[in-house]
């Protein structure tokens, strides 16, 4: 999907998990299910081949927390992708207003503190959530192998806490060829995380098959 972020295409993919899980349990809601997420805030440059590449020059974190609609209300992947990406972008939008808002350079919109994630919960979900999304685990992670001591990196996973206020939390990282997603549930909210797991698995191929990937 032209200009959408990897970001976009992992809340896609985590949005058909959750719509194969609830479905199947004749659960699924009518209106999208809202993720937590984080919306990067650092600037891009589009890059030749298409893509963009996250400025280096100032140290530190930049971004913002925002609840986002996941699509699980959209059944083609592809569509669902492109749901996403409008959402996120107007909620960076919204981020970057408030931002320029806080340094006294730009009068804040009425309707951003609604859209960002601090009436969300309390420091619990914050902490998890700045954990959990640095701009490290935000963006594509390394392409070239990593080595520790000699020994080569093989695979990387995350994992992301589960805190009060919060049911599911996924931690997606990248590494090389690797795109993995990991999940932290409440077992009363997902008695059967096996199946979410391969809800998972089946979310990924549905949506490397509407992408024409073999």
């Amino acid at each position: 999907m032209p200009g959408a972020s990897i970001n976009d295409v992992a809340l896609a993919w985590i949005g058909g998990a959750l719509r194969g899980y609830l479905g199947e349990h004749g659960e699924l809601p009518e209106s999208s299910l809202v993720a937590l997420m984080p919306i990067s805030l650092r600037a891009t440059t589009t890059q030749p081949h298409g893509g963009t590449e996250v400025s280096a020059s100032r140290g530190g974190n930049r971004f913002a927390m925002a609840n986002i609609p996941m699509g699980t209300d959209v059944e083609d992947p592809l569509e669902r992708v492109a749901a996403v990406q409008t959402r996120t972008q107007t909620a960076k939008e919204y981020a970057l207003d408030a931002r320029a808002w806080s340094s006294g350079r730009r009068p804040c919109p009425a309707r951003w503190p609604a859209r960002l994630s601090g009436r969300s919960s309390g420091w619990p979900i914050a902490r998890a959530a700045r954990w959990a999304c640095t701009d490290r685990h935000a963006r594509a992670g390394p392409r070239n192998p990593l080595y520790f001591d000699g020994a080569r990196c093989l695979f990387t996973s995350g994992m992301a806490p589960v805190v009060d206020g919060m049911g599911i939390i996924h931690a997606v990282t990248s590494y090389q060829e690797q795109f993995v997603a990991c999940f932290t549930a409440d077992r009363d909210m997902t008695p059967d995380p096996a199946f979410y797991a391969s809800r998972l698995d089946a979310a990924f191929g549905d949506l490397k098959k509407s992408a024409g990937i073999t």
